[in-house]
């Protein structure tokens, strides 16, 4: 387990390398995203509760008909799935309950501090099956399956925009490299690779070998 002092002194450099320090917030111990618009709540968040209300939903009707989990590959007990922009970790704990290992990747300093600390509260069990990172993956040999999700950019509309998402846009903006890392990832990991997109939203590659469509989101699977 990693001492307080490192982890304030790792959470101090940190912060004090953001560009935009009034992004994020120190609020009774936790880090926050602020809130952009005027009787908002800041963003917080809670791994531990996300977590759990996976595993409680996929307790009384299984997940194996999840479009994710066959776009995956099904069978994920076991597996090492990395995800290349971890976010607010929604996919990678989704994953976790399905069974899979994580290992977490976020470039983001401001999204990455509220990982930081949280994943820190963390029991060692799932700890043991979750690893997060600061920066982009550069071992492209460490995963069975490699998960990306690029920002949707224009695709996604404002006003459909969830609280979350709105505050979550202002802090990253959209990933102008998403396309060429995608395929760096692609070729040299020459593993599964699963894009999510928007439902509506251009193929970041090629034509992918297989397409599981959701109501709102598509993934596009690139097969080695």
């Amino acid at each position: 387990m990693l001492s307080e002092d490192f982890i304030d002194a790792f959470e101090h450099e940190l912060y004090e390398s953001l560009e935009n320090k009034s992004a994020i917030q120190l609020i009774s111990g936790r880090w926050a995203l602020s809130a952009m618009e005027k009787g908002e709540r800041p963003l917080f968040f809670n791994p531990a509760q996300i977590y759990l209300r996976h595993v409680n939903f996929f307790k009384g009707r299984g997940f194996k008909q999840e479009i994710l989990f066959r776009a995956l590959g099904k069978n994920l007990s076991g597996k090492l799935i990395v995800d290349l922009s971890t976010g607010l970790a929604g996919d990678s704990l989704l994953m976790l309950a399905m069974g899979a290992k994580v290992h977490s990747y976020e470039r983001n300093p401001s999204i990455f501090l509220m990982l930081y600390r949280e994943y820190q509260k963390l029991d060692d069990e799932l700890k043991q099956k979750w690893k997060i990172h600061y920066g982009s993956c550069q071992d492209f040999q460490e995963g069975d399956v490699y998960f990306f999700d690029p920002m949707y950019g224009s695709e996604v509309s404002k006003a459909k925009s969830s609280k979350e998402m709105r505050i979550f846009r202002e802090v990253v903006r959209d990933d102008e490299d998403s396309e060429s890392f995608a395929q760096e990832v692609f070729n040299k990991s020459q593993k599964r690779l699963v894009i999510k997109r928007s439902k509506k939203g251009k193929v970041l590659l090629e034509k992918p070998g297989l397409v599981f469509n959701g109501k709102s989101t598509r993934y596009d699977v690139y097969l080695p």
